[in-house]
C-alpha cells in the first residue's frame, strides 16, 4: 500500500477508478478525511471536474444564503471579503467546469457577487476546460468571468435567442488572450460570416466541433484545412447537397483542385457553391469512376478522428472527398431509407480507410431517438427492418465496431459471417444491444449458434453485445473445438430470448469457455421487459459456471493426453523388416506429346475524364505622375541713382555782344514722368533741350543772362532738387 503511494501517477489512476464506481465520490471523500497521505491526491481528484458551481458555493458560510441546502438560490446579504477564502482555496483545484443556464440552479445575483470580488486573480485560476450553455445574452456574458488565459478547451452552446452580434463579441474576447487546443460550437442559428477571421489567431487547435448551420461554408473549409495540428473534427452535414459538400473541399487553401471526385458527384466544380440536389444523378450512376484525390490534397494530413452528423447520403459524399488517414470514424445518422445508401456507405469506407480505420461507430440522431422513445410507450408499435452487413468489405485493422440504430436492428446469421471475414481483428462488437423484442413482435432473427464465425475467426474479440435467440442448433459442427474463443470474456445479450436454458448454457460454455461476465436487461420497468426471458437467462448464468469449469478440466486432460502420446511416439523405435529384392528392366523411353495452345488477352479499359477549371485572378494598377509646383520671381530688378542734370554754362561773343543765359531749373509736367519711353527717346529729348538752351543764351541780352546767373547762384537747392529728380530718369 505504501509503495503504491510513492508513485503519484499510479495513485491518481487508482483514485480515478474508484471515482467512476457507484458512489465513487463518497468513497474518495472518505479517503480524504481518514488518511493524511491520501488527502491531497483525493481532493485533487474530487475537485478536478465540476458539473455545476454549487459544490464551490457549499464551501461558503451557510448564513449567507437564502437556503443553506440550496445555495444556488442566492444570498441574503452581500458576502464579505473573508467569506470567499475557502472558495478561492478549493477553486485552485478545479480543472474542468460545466454550466447550463437552462437548469437554473445558480441565481444571477451570485455571478454579480463573484464579479465584485476584490481579487487580482481569477476565481478558478487553474481552469483548463470550460463547457458553457447559454440561452440569453446575459448568460453568455457571465462566462467571461471564468475565461482565464490558461483555458485550453472551450465548449459553448448558443441558444436561439442570442443574436449574432453578441456571439461575435464573445468569440472575440474568448480568443483574444487564449491559445485553445479544443473548440466546440453548437448553435441553432447560423454561424457568423466572419468566423474564420475571429478564430484566425487559434493556430494550435487539435479538436474542432462545429454543429451549426453554415459549418460547411467554403471559408471554414479552407480555414480547417490550414490548421497544422488538427486531429479531430466534428461537423454537421444534415441537409447539405453534394455540391455544397464539394465546395467545402474545393475552396480549401491546399486542395490544389477545383473539381470533385467521381464518387456520386456529377458536378464539375464550377457551380460548387450552389445548393443543388444531385442525389437523383448519383443513383443513376451504375459504375462510378473512383479518383484518388488524396494525393492532390495537402490539407487535413494530421486528421485522425472524424465525426459526422446527417443522413447516409451526405456522409458518403463527405467521406468520398476526405483524403486523411482516418483511424476513428463516428457517424450520427438517421436509419437508411434505402439499402443501397447503406451499401454505398460501406463501400466508400472500405475504399478510403481500409488500411487505417480502427474504430467505427454508427449511432442515431436526436430526431430518431425521439421517435424511438414515442414507440417505446404502451401504445407505440415497433417496426424493425434489416440492416444487411453483406456490403462490409475488408477492414483488417478495425478493432471496434458499434451500430446502434432504432429501426435497423434485424441481423441474420449470415451477417456475422461477413463481419468475421471482413474484420478478423475485432476486439469490441456491439450491434443494437438496446433493441426491444417484446412477445408481440417475436424473437430476434440472429441465433446463438450464429455467433460461431465470430468466436472462430475473431481471435481477439473480448467484448460482444448483441441480442440473440438462444435455441438449440441442429448443426453439430458448432461443437467443433476450433469454434471456441479463448478471448471472449464479456457478453451482453440485452433483451434476448432463450428457449432451453440448459442447452443454451452448454453451447455458450463451448463457444466462450473463458466468459467472465454475462449480462442482460432485468429491470422490470424497462421498456421491452419479458419476465420469462429474464428468468431463463438467470438459469443460464447459474448453470454456466459449473459447465465452464468442466470444460476447462476436460480440455486440460485432452491436452495432457495428446502431449503424452507425442512423447510415447517419439520414444518407440520402429522395427526394420528386410524387404526382398529382384532385378527387373523398365522401359524408360520418354514419349513427348506436344500441343499448341493460344491465349487471347483483351485488356479492360476505363475512360477517366477530369475537368479542370483554372483559377483566374484580376489585377489593376493605378499610375499617377508626380508633379511639382515651383514659383519663380520674375520681377525685373530696378536701380535708383541720382544724376546731376545741371548743364555747364558756356559763354560766347557774337557781333561784339556777349550773351549769356543760365538755366537752373526745368519744369516738366508731373504726368510726363509716368509715360514710359525708351532710352533713345530720352536721349533725343535731352539733346533738344540742350540745343534750345544754347539758342536762348545766344539771343538773350547780356543783362538778362547776368540776372539768370545771379538768380541761379542765390537760388536754394530745394528748388533744384525736383528738377534733378525729374531729369534723372529722362537721361537714363
Amino acid at each position: 500500500m505504501f509503495s503504491l503511494l510513492r508513485d503519484p501517477d499510479t495513485t491518481n489512476l487508482v483514485l480515478e477508478f474508484i471515482l467512476d464506481t457507484p458512489n465513487g465520490r463518497r468513497s474518495v471523500a472518505r479517503l480524504a478525511r481518514t488518511c493524511k497521505a491520501l488527502q491531497e491526491p483525493s481532493l485533487a481528484v474530487l475537485w478536478k471536474e465540476l458539473d455545476s458551481l454549487n459544490p464551490l458555493l457549499y464551501t461558503m458560510p451557510t448564513h449567507l444564503f437564502k437556503r443553506a441546502k440550496r445555495p444556488g438560490l442566492g444570498f441574503t446579504k452581500a458576502p464579505e471579503e473573508g467569506d470567499w477564502n475557502r472558495l478561492l482555496l478549493y477553486g485552485q483545484r478545479v480543472k474542468r467546469l460545466a454550466y447550463n443556464e437552462t437548469a437554473g440552479n445558480v441565481h444571477p445575483s451570485i455571478f454579480t457577487a463573484i464579479e465584485d470580488i476584490n481579487s487580482e486573480d481569477y476565481l478558478l485560476p487553474n481552469l483548463r476546460a470550460l463547457s458553457w450553455r447559454a440561452d440569453t445574452p446575459d448568460g453568455l456574458e457571465r462566462s467571461l468571468l471564468f475565461l482565464t488565459p490558461e483555458i485550453q478547451s472551450l465548449t459553448v452552446e448558443f441558444g436561439s435567442r442570442i443574436p449574432q452580434g453578441d456571439i461575435q463579441e464573445f468569440l472575440t474576447e474568448a480568443t483574444a488572450n487564449t491559445s485553445l487546443t479544443e473548440l466546440s460550437i453548437t448553435s441553432a442559428a447560423r454561424l457568423p460570416s466572419n468566423l474564420t477571421t475571429l478564430l484566425r489567431s487559434q493556430e494550435s487547435l487539435e479538436r474542432v466541433s462545429l454543429m451549426a448551420p453554415g459549418a460547411l461554408s467554403p471559408s471554414i473549409g479552407g480555414w480547417l484545412s490550414a490548421l497544422p495540428s488538427l486531429q479531430s473534427l466534428q461537423i454537421d452535414v444534415t441537409g447539405r447537397s453534394d455540391a455544397a459538400i464539394s465546395a467545402f473541399f474545393d475552396h480549401s487553401s491546399n486542395s490544389g483542385t477545383s473539381s470533385p471526385d467521381g464518387i456520386r458527384t456529377p458536378d464539375s466544380g464550377v457551380f460548387s457553391g450552389d445548393e443543388l440536389d444531385s442525389s437523383s444523378w448519383s443513383r443513376s450512376m451504375d459504375k462510378p469512376v473512383m479518383v484518388d484525390w488524396s494525393s492532390m490534397w495537402k490539407g487535413y494530413q494530421q486528421l485522425r478522428n472524424l465525426k459526422l452528423t446527417g443522413d447516409a447520403t451526405s456522409c458518403t459524399t463527405f467521406l468520398g472527398r476526405i483524403g486523411s488517414p482516418i483511424q476513428s470514424l463516428e457517424l450520427v445518422i438517421d436509419d437508411p431509407e434505402e439499402e443501397s445508401d447503406w451499401q454505398e456507405l460501406c463501400t466508400t469506407i472500405h475504399r478510403r480507410f481500409r488500411n487505417t480505420l480502427q474504430s467505427w461507430q454508427v449511432s442515431a440522431t436526436g430526431a430518431s431517438r425521439f421517435s424511438d422513445l414515442v414507440r417505446s410507450t404502451a401504445r407505440g408499435d415497433i417496426s424493425y427492418r434489416r440492416l444487411s452487413l453483406d456490403g462490409l468489405r475488408s477492414l483488417p485493422y478495425l478493432v471496434r465496431l458499434e451500430i446502434d440504430l432504432p429501426e435497423s436492428a434485424i441481423f441474420h446469421d449470415s451477417d456475422m459471417l461477413h463481419v468475421a471475414t471482413a474484420c478478423p481483428n475485432l476486439e469490441i462488437l456491439k450491434l443494437c444491444s438496446v433493441s426491444r423484442w417484446p412477445s408481440a413482435y417475436g424473437p430476434p432473427k440472429l441465433t446463438l449458434a450464429g455467433l460461431a464465425p465470430l468466436t472462430a475467426w475473431c481471435r481477439r474479440l473480448h467484448t460482444l453485445s448483441i441480442p440473440v435467440h438462444a435455441v438449440e442448433s441442429a448443426d453439430e459442427r458448432v461443437f467443433n473445438w476450433e469454434l471456441s474463443s479463448p478471448s471472449l470474456v464479456r457478453l451482453h445479450v440485452g433483451h434476448s430470448w432463450v428457449r432451453e436454458p440448459f442447452n443454451a448454457a452448454i453451447l455458450l460454455s463451448h463457444l466462450a469457455p473463458s466468459l467472465e461476465s454475462l449480462k442482460w436487461f432485468h429491470e422490470k420497468n424497462r421498456p421491452g421487459y419479458v419476465e420469462a426471458n429474464n428468468v431463463a437467462w438467470q438459469k443460464v448464468s447459474d448453470i454456466l459456471s459449473p459447465l465452464q469449469r468442466l470444460r476447462q478440466q476436460e480440455r486440460q486432460q485432452a491436452r495432457a493426453l495428446v502431449h503424452a502420446q507425442s512423447l510415447v511416439q517419439a520414444q518407440v523405435q520402429p522395427t526394420v523388416v528386410p524387404v526382398p529384392t529382384a532385378e527387373k528392366s523398365v522401359d524408360a523411353t520418354v514419349h513427348v506429346v506436344t500441343e499448341s495452345r493460344g491465349v487471347l488477352a483483351k485488356p479492360s479499359t476505363e475512360d477517366v475524364a477530369v475537368l479542370a477549371s483554372p483559377v483566374v485572378s484580376h489585377r489593376s494598377t493605378h499610375t499617377a505622375q508626380t508633379v511639382r509646383s515651383l514659383e519663380v520671381d520674375a520681377t525685373r530688378p530696378t536701380k535708383h541713382q541720382e544724376v546731376d542734370a545741371v548743364t555747364p554754362v558756356h559763354e560766347s561773343n557774337a557781333t561784339g555782344l556777349a550773351r549769356r543765359k543760365s538755366v537752373d531749373q526745368l519744369d516738366f509736367d508731373e504726368k510726363a514722368s509716368y509715360v514710359p519711353h525708351t532710352g533713345a527717346v530720352f536721349s533725343a529729348v535731352g539733346d533738344t533741350l540742350s540745343t534750345l538752351y544754347q539758342t536762348v543764351r545766344s539771343v538773350s541780352p547780356p543783362f538778362i543772362l547776368r540776372l539768370i546767373d545771379v538768380f541761379s547762384i542765390f537760388s536754394p537747392s530745394s528748388l533744384r532738387t525736383p528738377v534733378l529728380s525729374k531729369i534723372t530718369p529722362v537721361c537714363q
